[in-house]
């Protein structure tokens, strides 16, 4: 167990392209049904393949020799989850659990005895499930409560009469609890008020918010939500715009929500989402206002130092990578589990070739290990050990 060739499973969700997996891989466009992420790790409920065997069994055999020194520190699994991430439609708002309201929710469903695939169940795992993801493309997301006087100046702009009592009362008020209270009112608005709210709402967008990123947003949230209650989110949180090498952040209890683009987007292996609305799935509005952080700052837009994208998790941690005919790359010795993706080109691992839309593991035990050719990756490594690490040697990054 050294080298991996992964083989990777596709997630057809609705909100999906039809074309940036597809292409990325040379296959035809558009393709047959929406393809939104590409999934690369061990979570069961979607593992990659080793000459068709689950990675996760494969590590299960000898997590020492795959995990390295991190296989006690994450009771022998993979503690990521690594995925392509293609939105062509707004995927839902949600925020996820921290891990200790991951292991109580968990333990508590498993309790009721509710299924793990029932679609009002709120937890699927145990774990926590902080995020980053990499622009591939322009990438545009909401991310965060936006700071106050921002948020009042657009709900002004907006002229929004219908939730005049609820803008006063939020406008007296001060700090988190004020968000809360503001924020939970919103979302428990009866349907006829939320539905006189949205068509404000589509009218500030060629009306007071004209001259808004947030009222190109409003309109093609609307038309796709025309009755849900979260549209408001657009004017609530953060806009965010990456440029392809930007990344971003989300923390336990942050609410988000990705809004189009192309990404690699790498989490702690986790599938817990606590949706909020934009989707037809199951909302848990309690259980979201007791997850929910209501600090309201701007979203910070993460770039590179030496490939590496900083985030304030132990867990992983992820690189872009640039190799060249004149500049190759070599890994350090004391490398963690990782898993590559070339997202351009084609070069060789150690004799294993590599191609854009492609990925490689490799395990700790593999040691040092070299890239050569003309590609661009990106690499998720394993590190619950506590350290910070830089595994670009005589290499360009990202």
């Amino acid at each position: 167990m050294a080298i991996l060739r992964l083989e990777n499973e596709i997630m057809n969700y609705a909100w999906g392209s039809r074309e940036d997996i597809a292409a990325l891989q040379g296959r035809p466009v558009p393709s047959p049904r929406p393809e939104a992420e590409l999934w690369l790790g061990a979570h069961p409920k979607a593992p990659s393949r080793v000459d068709g065997r689950p990675l996760d069994d494969i590590i299960a055999d000898d997590p020492v020799s795959a995990l390295g020194a991190a296989a006690d520190a994450c009771n022998g699994r993979l503690p990521f989850l690594f995925k392509l991430l293609a939105a062509a439609e707004p995927l839902s708002l949600q925020t996820h659990p921290s891990r200790t309201q991951a292991r109580a929710g968990y333990a508590r469903e498993n309790a009721a005895g509710v299924p793990l695939d029932a679609p009002d169940r709120n937890y699927r795992d145990d774990n926590h499930k902080p995020e980053i993801i990499c622009a591939l493309s322009e990438f545009w997301a909401l991310n965060g409560f936006r700071p106050r006087d921002e948020l009042l100046s657009l709900l002004k702009a907006a002229d929004l009469v219908e939730i005049a009592p609820e803008i006063a009362a939020f406008r007296t008020g001060a700090g988190p609890d004020a968000l809360r209270t503001f924020f939970a009112a919103l979302m428990s608005l009866p349907q006829e008020r939320i539905t006189r709210l949205n068509a404000g709402l589509f009218a500030a967008a060629d009306g007071g918010l004209a001259d808004h990123l947030e009222g190109s947003w409003l309109r093609r949230v609307h038309d796709r939500y025309p009755h849900d209650a979260a549209v408001i989110a657009v004017l609530l949180l953060n806009l965010v715009r990456l440029d392809p090498g930007q990344a971003m952040f989300s923390s336990a209890g942050k609410l988000h929500a990705y809004l189009s683009g192309f990404c690699v987007e790498l989490m702690a292996n986790s599938d817990n989402v606590l949706r909020c609305g934009l989707t037809p799935k199951h909302v848990d509005l309690d259980e979201l206002l007791a997850t929910l952080t209501f600090d309201a700052t701007p979203s910070t837009v993460i770039e590179p130092e030496a490939g590496v994208y900083a985030a304030p998790t132990d867990e992983f941690e992820l690189t872009g990578i640039r190799v060249r005919p004149e500049a190759p790359w070599r890994s350090t010795a004391d490398h963690g589990f990782e898993i590559l993706v070339a997202v351009r080109g084609e070069g060789m691992l150690d004799g294993e070739n590599l191609r854009s839309g492609e990925a490689l593991a490799v395990t700790a035990h593999h040691g040092p290990y070299g890239l050569t050719g003309d590609l661009d990756l990106f690499k998720a490594e394993a590190r619950p050990d506590h350290t910070r690490h830089r595994a670009a040697v005589n290499a360009e990054m990202i």
